[in-house]
């Protein structure tokens, strides 16, 4: 049986104490199955052994910046699902990040950042879980008509 709670997802940054906050977080959402990155390399890593991750990621890292990195993780992975959560008050970033494949730009000098990443998981896992899960089924009868289903 689905549950959000069971999806994959990677913390990259590279300030430490943030990423501990941020997977206390998630734990205590319940959230399982959750992954560290301290940098770019890490990140790359481990996308290359998940199925589907969700990458929870600062926009810029110190050997890489937004774009690359955005770019990086979707040529390693084409199910990687990328939410920028980051100290960049730049708009020119989050209108990027969103260009090149985020799914969301967050920023951490928001009050309610924490309120706006749970948001955005629940809402991104769910709408992909529900997208992937539903095929639709081809039937062919014997006089080459085809029918078209539907399959949770």
């Amino acid at each position: 049986m689905f549950s959000i709670y069971n999806a994959n997802i990677l913390l990259v940054d590279d300030d430490v104490i943030f990423l501990e906050v941020l997977k206390s977080l998630l734990l205590n959402e319940g959230y399982q199955y959750i992954i560290i990155a301290k940098n770019a390399q890490e990140a790359f890593n481990e996308i290359r052994q998940l199925d589907c991750v969700y990458v929870i990621t600062e926009f810029n890292l110190n050997e890489y910046n937004g774009v690359e990195l955005i770019q990086t993780y979707q040529r390693i992975s084409k199910l990687a699902k990328i939410i920028v959560l980051s100290n960049s008050t730049k708009l020119s970033d989050s209108f990027k990040s969103m260009r090149y494949g985020a799914l969301s730009f967050v920023h951490k000098s928001e009050n309610n950042w924490k309120d706006i990443i749970l948001d955005n998981l629940r809402i991104w896992i769910t709408h992909y879980n529900k997208r992937e899960s539903h095929k639709l089924v081809f039937n062919f009868n014997n006089k080459n008509q085809v029918q078209i289903q539907a399959q949770a």
